[in-house]
C-alpha cells in the first residue's frame, strides 16, 4: 500500500468492502473515494471512517463496475485489492479506468488471485471444476477467477496500462480453527517448513499476484 506515499493525494478504492484500506489511506492523509457495488459495504465503510475520525477524507460512492460506469475524475492512485477477479469484465473495467480516471502520473496497484498457487491446488482437489466458487470464506461466490502471472500481465497491458512490476506473494499458513479465535498457529505443512523455504514458496506459489502499472 505504501500509505504515506499518498499523503495529500487522491485515491480511488475499487471495491472497498468494509473500508479497512480506505481508512488506512485516509489516516495517512489521502483523499479517498471508496466505491463498491454493495450498499451495506458502503454503510460499513462510512461507519468505519467515523470511528477512525477520518470521515472528512473519505467519500463513498455506489458503483457497479460491471455495468461500465466509473468516475470521470483523475486520481493519483487507483487501488484494486482483490476485486477485479470478482468482476465479469475486468479488461473492460481496466480500460475504462485508464481512459477516465488517470493523468500521466497515475499509479494502478492491484491484486488478483494466482492460479498456480497452493490454495488453488487445494481448491481444485476438493471441489474439482467448481473450485472458483470457493475462493472466499463465504462460498459459493457468483464470480471469481485466478490468473497466471503471464495472463495477469497481459490483462493489464491490453487494457491501456504499462506494467512496472508484477510478483507473487502470500501463502496463508495459519490453522483456521485457531485463526478464527485470534490465535496465530501454523497448520500443516507450514508448521514444519523452515521460514527460508516458506518465503521461497510464497514468491512462486503464493495466492496473490501483485501488479503495479502506469497509463500508456
Amino acid at each position: 500500500m505504501e500509505p504515506m506515499a499518498w499523503k495529500n493525494k487522491t485515491v480511488l478504492d475499487v471495491g472497498c468492502g468494509i473500508g479497512t484500506q480506505s481508512v488506512w489511506f485516509a489516516q495517512a492523509g489521502a483523499e479517498v473515494t471508496s466505491t463498491d457495488f454493495s450498499e451495506i459495504s458502503l454503510d460499513m465503510t462510512y461507519r468505519h471512517a467515523l470511528a477512525a475520525d477520518v470521515s472528512e477524507r473519505i467519500v463513498t460512492r455506489h458503483v457497479d463496475y460491471d455495468e461500465g460506469w466509473v468516475p470521470r475524475v483523475p486520481y493519483d492512485l487507483i487501488w484494486a485489492w482483490g476485486t477485479l477477479h470478482h468482476m465479469k469484465q475486468p479488461t473492460r473495467i481496466l480500460r475504462l479506468l485508464a481512459d477516465r480516471c488517470t493523468r500521466p502520473s497515475t499509479t494502478l496497484k492491484m491484486m488478483v488471485y494466482h492460479k498456480h498457487s497452493t490454495k488453488v491446488l487445494r481448491l481444485m482437489l476438493r471441489h474439482g471444476s467448481r473450485w472458483r466458487e470457493f475462493t472466499e470464506a463465504n462460498a459459493p461466490v457468483p464470480v471469481s477467477d485466478a490468473y497466471s502471472l503471464e495472463r495477469a500481465r497481459a490483462l493489464v497491458e491490453l487494457s491501456g496500462w504499462n506494467v512496472k512490476s508484477a510478483r507473487v506473494a502470500h501463502i496463508f499458513p495459519w490453522s483456521v480453527k485457531h485463526y478464527i479465535r485470534g490465535e496465530f498457529v501454523r497448520g500443516f505443512p507450514w508448521n514444519v517448513v523452515p521460514d527460508s523455504m516458506f518465503k521461497k514458496l510464497e514468491r512462486k506459489y503464493g495466492f496473490h499476484l501483485l501488479l503495479e502499472a502506469r497509463p500508456k
